[in-house]
């Protein structure tokens, strides 16, 4: 047992923190690392936990046989950002794209740019050590599973729109199936738009601090609130919009049309957490450009 320094509550061998102060706790001789308290290896380069780089001590000196030069083994040595102009762009990309996402109108083009910021992150996949090249590939792999459900979305509900058109439907007829359809389109929106939050998130794990996961895991469960709480409000109103356009002898739009300014006005709490992605991805690539990320050796 340790017994914590500060308040002498005792705690198991190996906790980093009091479980009652949260204090550090330590061996004797052990060291730990600054930032997140995490047990250290005495030639450890980085924090097997949070990836944080520990100073480097001054390079031996001597020439004779058996004598290695700093930084002649891979992942020896200090990394610099130039190291990595993929990535770093597939990063700014990812910023500016998701700084824009929220806002009505220009969000389209926020998408765009955080699609060829993640293109960018792929090709630029082996700059950055393992497991980050496996977190790219399984993070672009499930987007991509996202972009053909969402395109798969789309057609299906196209092709029903145009069935319930058919000559002879009546209006009332077509607003029933309009609302049912509608119901699973929006539910289906919803879930691409969290398999793709996932895969955003895969595609930076691996190089994000413990800090910049919990800020990604956060933005992703914030989004996750919101959209279904946009769903509980858009789909009754949704519905009884359509129901009064159909309500008649002819279809009458205006109802539907009225929605679209209380929509954009709903699409603004998404800035939360889109903005939230945009700072964690800033951090990100900032750790990047100073040297120090390092792939934690501890992920799957």
């Amino acid at each position: 047992m340790l017994t914590c320094p500060r308040c002498g509550a005792k705690n198991p061998l190996g906790e980093p923190r009091c479980f009652n102060c949260e204090s550090p706790l330590f061996l004797p001789g052990e060291t730990r690392c600054p930032a997140c308290q995490a047990a250290r290896s005495p030639t450890a380069q980085f924090c097997s936990s949070c990836g944080y780089r520990f100073p480097t001590p001054p390079a031996p000196q001597g020439t004779g046989p058996g004598f290695v030069a700093p930084g002649s083994y891979p992942g020896e040595g200090a990394l610099s950002g130039a190291n990595y102009p993929r990535t770093l762009t597939g990063l700014l990309l990812l910023i500016i794209g998701f700084a824009l996402i929220w806002i009505p109108d220009v969000g389209i083009i926020g998408d765009l740019l955080a699609f060829i910021g993640i293109i960018f992150m792929f090709l630029g996949r082996h700059e950055v050590w393992e497991p980050h090249p496996r977190y790219v590939v399984r993070g672009s792999v499930l987007l991509l599973v996202a972009i053909v459900l969402d395109l798969g979305l789309t057609v299906w509900f196209v092709a029903a729109v145009i069935g319930a058109s058919a000559p002879g439907t009546s209006p009332s007829q077509l607003g029933s199936t309009l609302t049912s359809d509608l119901g699973t389109l929006i539910v289906g929106v919803v879930v691409v738009g969290a398999l793709a939050l996932i895969a955003e998130i895969l595609i930076v794990y691996a190089i994000a601090d413990v800090e910049a996961r919990r800020l990604l895991w956060s933005a992703f469960a914030i989004q996750l609130v919101i959209s279904v709480l946009l769903l509980s409000i858009i789909y009754p109103q949704v519905s009884a919009a359509v129901t009064q356009a159909t309500n008649g002898t002819t279809v009458n739009t205006a109802p539907i049309t009225a929605l679209q300014s209380k929509f954009e006005l709903y699409s603004l709490l998404n800035a939360i957490p889109t903005l939230m992605f945009a700072y964690t991805y800033y951090r990100i690539r900032d750790r990047l450009k100073r040297g120090l990320t390092k792939p934690a050796p501890s992920l799957p």
